[in-house]
């Protein structure tokens, strides 16, 4: 069964190194060792979902050797997404209106869980990418209902994004997974992913780290 599961990621990552991202696989690696994933990024076009989960790991890669990114090395890949949304060239090649739902995910209760936190629209004007102040709902994280979002929502108001010809895409968000004031607090939060994909996404670091949230957007064109 294990054989069968491993051979059937190797055909998915062919179709993706092919060009076939229009689904999103990332649930299906998540017991590949960090090496193993290392492994593929010694290639010369390792497949964008591999990128991907090496960036969410916070781990750097050597001959396809892991090592666990430093406290510092962290800072520095935040300073730089920051940089990147500066610079990336927005395109409106993608513009239009996309239904997002928002997750986390993470360790709860000694399991791995994603966390279904709300949704709404994201709207793409000449490349730039924002949340609509209309139709959102989030996580009432007391009951655990579905509610709406007022349009003063600090967290969906601060969605700042970019997406380029390519559809790759590169966002500013701040956000807090857990209770209000809880986890350290709200904190910005590269995103960066797909458009094509549909998905993009960042990590929430856990009071003073290591443990990580990943925050995860998954949407699609309407």
């Amino acid at each position: 069964m294990k054989l069968l599961s491993y051979i059937n990621k190797l055909f998915i990552l062919l179709f993706l190194s092919m060009g076939v991202t229009n689904i999103s696989y990332a649930g299906l690696f998540d017991d590949w060792t960090d090496n193993q994933l290392c492994e593929w990024m010694d290639q010369s076009s390792p497949p964008r979902i591999i990128q991907n989960l090496v960036n969410n790991r916070k781990i750097s890669c050597s001959k396809g050797v892991a090592k666990p990114l430093t406290a510092s090395e962290i800072q520095v890949e935040k300073k730089d997404e920051q940089a990147r949304l500066k610079s990336i060239e927005a395109s409106n090649a993608f513009d239009g209106n996309y239904t997002f739902k928002l997750f986390s995910y993470g360790e709860m209760w000694g399991y791995m869980m994603k966390t279904h936190m709300g949704g709404g629209f994201f709207e793409i004007r000449n490349g730039v990418i924002t949340i609509a102040a209309k139709n959102r709902t989030r996580i009432n994280t007391f009951s655990g209902a579905m509610v709406e979002a007022s349009v003063d929502n600090k967290y969906y108001n601060s969605f700042d994004g970019r997406v380029d010809k390519s559809g790759t895409i590169v966002a500013n968000f701040l956000y807090n997974p857990c209770s209000e004031g809880d986890c350290g607090g709200a904190q910005n939060i590269p995103v960066s992913g797909s458009i094509e994909g549909l998905e993009f996404t960042g990590n929430f670091i856990m009071g003073n780290g290591p443990d990580f949230k990943q925050i995860i957007f998954e949407l699609e064109a309407n």
